[in-house]
């Protein structure tokens, strides 16, 4: 854990990571993006399933972590 832990933080360049499952304070839903896979059909498909999840349960759910 601790190499994958060093090794991700070597690739992060600017941004940061939050240690805790609960998210910070968000201020508005509308800031929150969907995660974006690539191009592919299944990356798409990914994609489209977030949207939906994002329609059923709101954008803060999808920022809740389940680790």
């Amino acid at each position: 854990l601790k190499d994958i832990h060093h090794f991700t933080q070597t690739k992060m360049g600017e941004e940061k990571m939050w240690p805790l499952s609960m998210p910070c304070y968000v201020g508005s839903e509308d800031d929150i993006q969907l995660a974006q896979y690539g191009s592919s059909n299944s990356a798409k498909m990914k994609t489209l399933y977030r949207e939906g999840l994002k329609r059923r349960y709101g954008s803060l759910m999808q920022i809740i972590s389940g680790v």
